[in-house]
């Protein structure tokens, strides 16, 4: 759940993300970021926004 929170706290305090960014600030390797990030998708917590060729990610009014 600390992990969670983490990813949440530090997606919220920036608005949008890249997935390297929240993989160094929450501090987790690529496969556990993955992980973590698609439960947050699938339970409509996080969303996935494609721009300019990037990938970023923001809360939903849900996760909020």
């Amino acid at each position: 759940m600390e992990i969670v929170y983490d990813i949440l706290r530090r997606i919220n305090e920036s608005g949008l993300m890249l997935k390297t960014h929240i993989l160094y600030s929450a501090n987790l390797n690529s496969r556990s970021l993955e992980k973590f990030l698609n439960q947050l998708i699938q339970t409509g917590i996080v969303s996935r926004i494609s721009s300019d060729g990037k990938v970023y990610y923001t809360l939903t009014l849900k996760g909020r």
